[in-house]
């Protein structure tokens, strides 16, 4: 598997720059990856519903706060980079019915999720940093996205940069096209994580 200093070169290599031994090189290059890596993972992560970094988890509600127009006001999860949905028993079978908002918790000011939906489960993308876990979709993404970042600062080129990202967004769009191939589990089948907890 890829390292984040390996996906760093590939980023570099795309756009005629010389590799780097360590996101930590005081070189140039080094400096921008080191800028840069982490806000463009983290992008592509958010672009797109991938499966390594799927979670379905119980919500917590937040305690003896209310959000106006709500019932229910939940705890945003920890490592959530992008909330897919927010459901329930009732509402796992019909999206039109996945109803909730983020927002700011009125009196402690935390991220928390409002919602309809008593005994709400979420599902959402996990802010994975771990490179082993990376699908080689998403690593092409990652790479074209962050050589995007990189081109306007070391090769001054922001057509470079315009071509890059939309090699990106091709690259998420075949995930997207490769998901609905590899997933193909009708509602009720979903339903059954529901009933095993």
């Amino acid at each position: 598997m890829l390292t984040d200093v390996q996906i760093c070169n590939m980023a570099l290599s795309e756009i005629g720059e010389k590799s780097i031994a360590a996101l930590t090189e005081a070189s140039e290059n080094g400096r921008r990856c080191n800028q840069f890596y982490d806000h463009a993972r983290k992008m592509v992560l958010a672009a797109h519903n991938w499966g390594f970094a799927k979670v379905r988890a119980t919500l917590v509600e937040v305690s003896g706060e209310t959000a106006e127009g709500w019932d229910y006001l939940y705890l945003y999860p920890p490592k959530c980079l992008m909330v897919r949905k927010v459901f329930n028993v009732t509402t796992i079978i019909d999206p039109r019915l996945q109803k909730h908002e983020i927002m700011l918790s009125p009196v402690t000011l935390q991220r928390a999720i409002a919602t309809d939906d008593e005994d709400a489960y979420v599902e959402y993308t996990a802010d994975v940093s771990d490179t082993t876990m990376f699908s080689v979709v998403f690593v092409q993404a990652l790479v074209f996205t962050l050589a995007s970042l990189l081109a306007p600062k070391l090769t001054g080129s922001d057509q470079k940069a315009l071509t890059l990202l939309q090699m990106a967004d091709r690259e998420i769009s075949r995930a997207t096209a490769n998901d609905a191939q590899e997933n193909r589990n009708p509602p009720d089948a979903q339903s059954t994580y529901l009933d095993a907890r």
